[in-house]
């Protein structure tokens, strides 16, 4: 999809839809974190440069910690 070719309510519309979409998706990894009791902190998300607000940080290293978490058991 082009967005040449869309409306100016189009493209409000699909801005809206992938803030929707991008806030359920860290709702959902914030829920992964919870379940699986993993800390992640602002310091720590520092220390290796990376960005606390940024989806895609945050679901890298929560996908890191899971992954240590699993081969711990």
């Amino acid at each position: 999809m082009s967005i040449n070719n869309l409306s100016k309510e189009e493209i409000i519309d699909q801005l809206q839809m992938a803030e929707y979409q991008r806030d359920a998706m860290r709702e959902n990894l914030e829920k992964i974190q919870s379940l699986f009791n993993i800390s992640l902190t602002r310091e720590e998300m520092i220390t290796h440069n990376l960005n606390i607000d940024s989806d895609e940080d945050y679901s890298t290293v929560l996908y890191r910690k899971l992954v240590d978490k699993m081969r711990n058991l």
